[in-house]
């Protein structure tokens, strides 16, 4: 259910409950027998994600590995799904190469939209990107085709 809403365009809604969307009303109209192949590509992509964030950090006590990757392996991951299956597929990349293609762009990607005006509602008070709500203006970006170009 996660990685078809990714692959809509809709990380934050695969990132938050998605009780709401077994009812039978909502099923039809979030899973897609004709989609089950960019679905497939997805889970591959997640997976590969899963297994990334789990190896060893290359800097001590970097769980998520944001030295390398930013917030990608932290609060982005269903919007690097969204990028690899709708950019990576277009280009007939395997789900490892789409992968590895977003996740080289990843932190050059968040500071490029964390400078946006438009973005700045996602701002702390501090002055710092609010990395938890952010995904939402990741996807907004990547639908615009500011990645894997």
């Amino acid at each position: 259910m996660r990685v078809s809403l990714a692959c809509e365009y809709k990380a934050n809604q695969a990132r938050s409950s998605i009780s709401k969307f077994f009812e039978e009303s909502a099923l039809a109209n979030v899973l897609k027998v004709s989609e089950t192949a960019k679905y497939v590509f997805g889970y591959e992509v997640l997976d590969l994600l899963e297994k990334k964030r789990k190896n060893k950090p290359k800097v001590k006590g970097d769980r998520y590995h944001t030295k390398e990757f930013g917030q990608a392996l932290r609060y982005g991951q269903y919007a690097v799904v969204a990028v690899c299956v709708n950019r990576g597929r277009a280009k007939d990349k395997t789900p490892a190469q789409a992968l590895t293609a977003a996740l080289s762009k990843w932190k050059r990607f968040e500071a490029w939209a964390s400078k946006l005006a438009s973005n700045g509602g996602y701002k702390t008070d501090d002055g710092s990107f609010d990395y938890v709500n952010y995904e939402v203006v990741l996807v907004f970006w990547t639908r615009k085709g500011a990645f894997l170009r």
